[in-house]
């Protein structure tokens, strides 16, 4: 039996995947369904913005991004902000 998991962070969905740990809070099959849905069909946001879904409401939410830093991401760090994490 599959288990479906979802990560919160400050407030909006960072990730959701099949693969838990105790990081992770555990949603039902219909509420990861619908996440990937609403994940997969996310709205192109402008130059210097990012949309990020609201846990509570499960809407898109306009979040300007912080001016780049001369460092270089790691791979980690780059899958991390496109999954909708920090990168921090």
């Amino acid at each position: 039996m599959t288990a479906f998991y979802k990560i919160v962070d400050n407030g909006y969905v960072a990730a959701i995947g099949t693969n838990g740990n105790d990081s992770v809070t555990e949603i039902t099959e219909a509420e990861y369904n619908n996440l990937l849905s609403l994940i997969r069909s996310a709205p192109s946001a402008p130059d210097g913005f990012q949309y990020r879904l609201r846990a509570d409401t499960l809407e898109w939410e306009l979040v300007e991004l912080p001016e780049p830093q001369d460092e270089e991401l790691t791979a980690d760090e780059a899958l991390d902000i496109i999954l909708g994490g920090g990168g921090e």
